[in-house]
């Protein structure tokens, strides 16, 4: 089997897990506030934000590329 490829807003939301996890959890054991322990959910919307932007980006990278080479195949009409 092949390795899967991840998407943008996958991998951000997991990024984002990943850092907004490591952040609640020194602030949490540091000020012993349960309320920091939120801090994780806050770092998976602003990573699933940001990779969704960069599939879109990646798309219209894609779409534009395409349209490039379709416009370099079609001959010129005089």
């Amino acid at each position: 089997m092949g390795q899967r490829k991840y998407s943008g807003a996958e991998f951000g939301m997991l990024m984002g897990m990943v850092v907004g996890g490591g952040l609640g959890t020194i602030l949490f054991a540091s000020t012993g506030n349960p309320v920091f322990i939120a801090v994780t959910g806050v770092g998976l919307v602003v990573g699933l934000i940001t990779g969704t932007e960069i599939d879109r980006r990646r798309a219209r990278m894609n779409d534009d590329a395409r349209v490039e080479e379709h416009d370099e195949e079609r001959p010129e009409r005089r």
